[in-house]
């Protein structure tokens, strides 16, 4: 659905999901080193967890001792050549959040529909020499909505149907301002942002997650860039649950098993060699078939934990990746055979994967 729904990406932890739930907010663009032009991709993420636990400091939590986490954690994420995270986490009780609009603030972290801004390490007495650092300022314009309709509505959210729920207020998104990242400054243009924004939230971080996203595609037809077509794709691997979005030249193409009016059926898997991580998938709803194959060099990963509301460590390997490519088919099924609409190729995509 091509719709924005604001209230859908803003705070959503009150009643049971303050005492037991996680809010994260994820944006992904690419910047111009100021002094080579050398492109580079990146990731920066807020995320709430637990807030009604919150305590004058940030609470990573201890299984042991019955103790759930707590706090308000800010991440950067540099791709590429030397990857490297920086994180931050502050105390709920430093934190202000809009009770009408997204619009959260926690020391000199802040987020909002249309700006984000913050530093890590800069600044701060508490870091050592050797943790990474990042100091941001981005404004920020999300073009094309993507909303996964009644997965994420009020009515499977009131029932609890799922444990978690995912809405991409920016599948097209262009970002403009400075990332600062060890040192090194790095311009970002709206034109050539490649930026892609969603958000996660729910009562369980799911054991196994698969997530694509890409809105820098050039056609293998006719060799143009293709400025108005983007993807994106979540899901739950070993469950045969993945849904993509493919929004190209204006239009979107939607492939989610939970929306039956659509007829989905189709098969997904990825599997891991010794130096990159593959992504494939064959879709088939009512009236279109898609297929993407994606890769990324294990090299320009980045592997880190995340942490549940429970306090279980849900991933044995949680990564992540800004330098993913591959290509997609898009066909129009008809009585006898199936016609092309494009076939096109992605870069600067990012990817994510964990495993239990």
């Amino acid at each position: 659905m091509l719709r924005h729904n604001l209230y859908r990406n803003m705070y959503k932890l009150k009643g049971d999901l303050a005492f037991k739930g996680y809010d994260s907010w994820f944006h992904f663009f690419s910047g111009a080193s100021a002094s080579t032009g050398e492109i580079k991709n990146f990731s920066v993420e807020y995320t709430i967890i637990n807030p009604q636990l919150g305590r004058e400091y940030p609470e990573e939590g201890d299984l042991e001792e019955g103790i759930r986490p707590s706090y308000f954690k800010v991440a950067v994420t540099s791709f590429g050549k030397n990857p490297a995270r920086a994180e931050r986490l502050i105390a709920i009780y430093d934190m202000n959040i809009s009770e009408n609009m997204l619009k959260i603030s926690a020391e000199d972290c802040f987020i909002s529909e249309n700006n984000i801004w913050g530093r890590i390490g800069y600044g701060l007495k508490i870091y050592e020499e050797d943790d990474h650092k990042a100091d941001w300022s981005l404004k920020i314009n999300k073009t094309v909505p993507y909303g996964t309709g009644n997965k994420a509505g009020l009515y499977a959210r009131s029932l609890d149907i799922h444990d978690n729920y995912w809405h991409a207020e920016g599948l097209m998104t262009l970002y403009s301002g400075y990332i600062i990242f060890d040192d090194e400054e790095y311009v970002v243009i709206p034109g050539t942002s490649n930026g892609y924004a969603d958000k996660v939230w729910g009562s369980k971080m799911p054991a196994t997650v698969v997530q694509l996203s890409s809105s820098d595609c050039t056609s293998q037809l006719t060799g143009r860039k293709l400025l108005d077509t983007a993807i994106a794709a979540r899901g739950l691997d070993g469950k045969g649950k993945l849904s993509l979005c493919i929004y190209h030249k204006g239009k979107v193409y939607e492939f989610i098993k939970e929306n039956k009016s659509l007829l989905t059926i189709g098969k997904f898997r990825w599997h891991e060699t010794r130096d990159k991580i593959y992504w494939r998938a064959k879709l088939l709803n009512k009236k279109y078939a898609a297929e993407i194959i994606i890769a990324c060099p294990k090299k320009k990963m980045v592997c880190y934990e995340v942490a549940s509301p429970s306090g279980e460590k849900n991933h044995n390997k949680f990564m992540q990746g800004g330098d993913a490519i591959g290509h997609v088919t898009l066909l129009e099924r008809g009585m006898k055979e199936y016609k092309m609409i494009d076939k096109f190729n992605i870069k600067n995509g990012s990817c994510m994967i964990s495993e239990t």
